[in-house]
C-alpha cells in the first residue's frame, strides 16, 4: 500500500526514532536541514493534504529536549535570516531559504516558552516581514497560546492595532478554526468569542464576512441561530455588490432565507470592551450553556446583556494547507515524543 504524503516526509525527514537519541546540536541541525531539502523535492508537495496516522501516539524521542529543539530551530532561522542580502529574489536558493524560516515558524509552537511565544508574535506584527510568513508566525502562536493569550492575538490581528489585510484575515480565520479543532473548552471560548467579534464589525466586507460566518456556522450551535447572525446576514443581503460577487450574494441571501425559518434564536455576544474585560482563563459556569430565547423571525430579539455567552463546539476535520504539511514532515515527530 502506498504510505500517505505526509507520512513519508516524516520518514524522508528523521528516519527511524533511534537516530535521535543522544544527538548533540550540530548533528541534530543537519539532520534537519538534509531533510528538508529532500521534503521540497517532493513532487507536487505544496497541495497535497494529508493526515498522519496516530499523531498523539508517542515516539521514543525523549533525548530531544524541547530546550534543545527550540536552540536548534532559532539556529536555523537566524542563518536562513542572514542570507537575505546575498540572495536573489525567486531564485531556488531563496525560495528553499523562505521555506527554512516558515518551516521554523511553524513548528516552534512544539517547543515555546514565553519567549519563544513572544519571538513569534513580534514576527507576526512585523510590517518588515512578508505576509504569509506572518500569518504562520501567529498560527504557531495561537497553537502554544493560553486562552487569554489566544483571545488578544486574534483581537490584535482581527479587530484592533495591528490588524492584517483581507487575504491575511482570512487565512487567520481558517488557523483559528484548526486551533479550535484540537483546543480545550477555556481556548475553545475565547477564539469563538473572538470571532463573534471579528465577524461583526462594522467594516467587515460580505466577502469576508462570508468566510468567518461559514466557520462559525459548523463550529458554534449558539451562533448558527443566533439574532446576531440573523442580524448580521440582514445587513450583508441589503449591501450592494459588484458583479465578480455575485457567487457571494447568492450564498449569503440562501443563508438568510434558511435564518428566516427558525423559531428560536440564540444570544451570543458581539460586543468588544466585554470581550476585552473577560478573562478565559477563569472558567464560567455558564461556558457550556445555551440560552434560547423565543424572537421572531423578522425581528429576533436582540440581547441587553452584551456578555451573555452561551456556545458549545464541535470539532471538525483539519485543512492542511502548505504550512500544516511543512509541520508535519519537519516537525511531527517532536509531538509524538511529548
Amino acid at each position: 500500500m502506498k504510505k500517505p504524503f505526509t507520512l513519508r516526509c516524516c520518514m524522508l525527514l528523521f528516519g527511524v526514532s533511534s537516530v535521535f537519541a543522544g544527538m548533540d546540536d550540530a548533528k541534530l541541525k543537519e539532520r534537519l536541514k538534509d531533510g528538508l531539502l529532500t521534503l521540497l523535492t517532493e513532487e507536487n508537495f505544496s497541495s497535497r493534504k494529508t493526515e498522519v496516522p496516530g499523531m498523539d501516539s508517542r515516539r521514543e524521542l525523549k533525548e530531544v529536549t524541547d530546550e534543545q529543539f527550540q536552540r536548534v530551530l532559532m539556529e536555523l532561522y537566524k542563518e536562513a535570516e542572514s542570507k537575505w542580502p546575498t540572495l536573489t529574489p525567486n531564485t531556488g536558493e531563496w525560495v528553499i531559504n523562505k521555506q527554512v524560516v516558515i518551516s521554523v515558524l511553524a513548528c516552534l509552537h512544539m517547543c515555546a516558552d514565553s519567549q519563544t511565544k513572544d519571538f513569534l508574535l513580534d514576527y507576526a506584527g512585523s510590517k518588515e516581514k512578508d505576509a504569509f510568513s506572518r500569518t504562520i508566525a501567529l498560527s504557531s502562536y495561537l497553537r502554544a497560546a493560553d486562552p487569554e493569550e489566544t483571545k488578544h492575538a486574534l483581537l490584535r490581528f482581527l479587530v484592533e492595532g495591528d490588524r492584517m489585510e483581507y487575504m491575511e484575515r482570512l487565512s487567520i480565520y481558517e488557523y483559528a478554526r484548526m486551533v479550535y479543532d484540537s483546543a480545550d473548552e477555556l481556548k475553545r471560548a475565547a477564539i469563538l468569542h473572538a470571532l463573534y467579534v471579528a465577524a461583526s464589525g462594522t467594516d467587515v466586507s460580505p466577502w469576508e464576512f462570508r468566510v468567518c460566518d461559514e466557520i462559525l456556522e459548523r463550529i458554534s450551535p449558539a451562533y448558527a441561530k443566533s439574532s446576531e447572525r440573523f442580524s448580521l446576514l440582514k445587513k450583508h443581503n441589503a449591501a450592494s455588490y459588484p458583479k465578480m460577487r455575485e457567487h457571494t450574494k447568492k450564498d449569503l441571501k440562501e443563508r438568510f432565507e434558511k435564518m428566516q425559518k427558525i423559531k428560536k434564536f440564540t444570544n451570543i455576544s458581539t460586543n468588544l470592551a466585554a470581550l476585552k474585560s473577560r478573562d478565559f482563563n477563569v472558567p464560567r459556569p455558564d461556558l457550556s450553556t445555551n440560552d434560547v430565547v423565543e424572537a421572531s423571525p423578522d425581528h429576533p430579539n436582540t440581547p441587553s446583556a452584551a456578555d451573555n455567552t452561551a456556545e458549545r463546539g464541535i470539532g471538525t476535520s483539519a485543512f492542511f494547507g502548505l504550512a500544516a504539511l511543512l509541520l508535519l514532515g519537519f516537525g511531527a515527530w517532536k509531538l509524538k515524543a511529548r
